[in-house]
């Protein structure tokens, strides 16, 4: 099994509600966010995935937990990061309608029913935070 790396970004905004994109190939609902790219850091990544997917600029402040899976149709062991973020710039946009269908902010209740991979509940991530620290390029 080949290693793929995600970054997922968990926005949330003044109500309270979380956003979430709805994935063509898939058929189904996600937090923002997509593959690690070669020499990419993973905050870079959900910074990038985030703007491709949705328009809007945003900035990692820190990391809520990490899943992983094996793939066994795509032959992948995946990791994803989740990283809470916030809104820096941007509007709201689809750059790459033939991935993404919809955008959609829903409530905390819905985003957990929509998006079943996290057992303790979207709410809890938005409570949680993991120590990530980019220590740079070394030798």
């Amino acid at each position: 099994m080949e290693r793929i790396d995600v970054a997922y970004a968990l926005l949330t905004n003044k109500k309270n509600e979380v956003l979430i994109v709805h994935n063509k190939d898939r058929n189904q609902w996600s937090l923002p966010g997509g593959a690690v790219e070669a020499g990419e850091k993973l905050y870079e990544a959900v910074v990038r995935e985030t703007k491709e997917e949705t328009g809007l600029e945003v900035e990692a402040v820190h990391l809520v937990a990490v899943n992983e899976a094996l793939l066994t149709t795509s032959q992948h062991h995946a990791l994803f990061f989740i990283f809470q973020t916030k809104i820096t710039g941007g509007s709201e946009s689809i750059a790459f309608p033939d991935e993404i269908s919809e955008l959609r902010w829903v409530s905390i209740e819905k985003a957990a029913e929509l998006i079943p991979y996290y057992p303790y509940g979207m709410d809890k991530l938005l409570e949680a935070s993991a120590f990530y620290y980019d220590e740079g390029v070394k030798a």
